[in-house]
């Protein structure tokens, strides 16, 4: 994440985001944690996790919901605004098929 970034912060209970919303974003958590829920069961990230990177490059929407099990805070960029600019590039093309290739060995986890 870079100097662009914003802050944004979550109470407990509250939607980071939901699933079927436009993936524009890639949260990282500072403070605080964020369940997701999964097939297995919910998925609890904390500080230093990064969350919506799958959803944002692979996918147009979030395929998951992610709530605030705590009070928090995230910092966010947007993919529209901040990514764009490596587009094409090959930092994009591999970032790309190392993301394909993870969200293949446990598909949908880490949305």
């Amino acid at each position: 994440m870079g100097e662009k970034d914003t802050i944004r912060h979550l109470k407990k209970g509250e939607a980071l985001y939901r699933k079927g919303e436009p993936a524009d974003s890639i949260y990282l958590i500072t403070q605080g944690e964020v369940e997701i829920e999964h097939v297995d069961g919910p998925v609890t990230f904390q500080a230093g996790d990064v969350l919506g990177i799958f959803d944002a490059i692979l996918r147009n929407t979030y395929t998951k919901t992610a709530i605030a099990t705590t009070k928090g805070q995230v910092k966010f960029s947007s993919v529209k605004k901040d990514l764009v600019a490596i587009e094409g590039t090959l930092t994009h093309k591999l970032m790309h098929s190392f993301l394909v290739a993870k969200d293949a060995e446990t598909p949908g986890y880490w949305s």
